[in-house]
């Protein structure tokens, strides 16, 4: 997602700055979710979503020069809503509480692995 300077020390959050209007590469939907299609759907927001999102966890960094590596983790079956309407499809981030309860962040070396083959149902 990104990388930082940061100065020696101790972290206890990351604050994400969502971007609705373009993606990293300057195209619209900023944020979206990509369908099995390969169609962009933009997420909407409702009323009580902004573009912050509050990340918390601990990480260290020890010196100057060195480079820590950390994972935020979405639980996105808990942070996306999906409707359908017919023919119209509406993707929509939960409020504000409920996201920021849905991310946290650990260092990479605490982190997980997962395998297995995905199965669309």
């Amino acid at each position: 997602m990104g990388s930082a300077d940061l100065e020696a020390g101790t972290y206890s959050d990351v604050t994400l700055i969502l971007d609705y209007d373009q993606d990293e590469n300057g195209n619209a939907p900023g944020v979206y979710v990509q369908t099995t299609d390969n169609v962009k759907h933009a997420l909407k927001t409702s009323g009580n979503v902004d573009s912050v999102i509050n990340v918390t966890g601990d990480f260290v960094v020890d010196e100057k020069n060195s480079n820590e590596s950390v994972v935020i983790d979405f639980d996105l079956r808990k942070s996306i809503r999906y409707t359908s309407s017919g023919s119209t499809s509406n993707y929509q981030l939960v409020s504000d509480n409920d996201l920021d309860a849905v991310a946290r962040l650990i260092t990479k070396e605490d982190a997980g692995t997962i395998e297995g083959d995905f199965m669309a149902t």
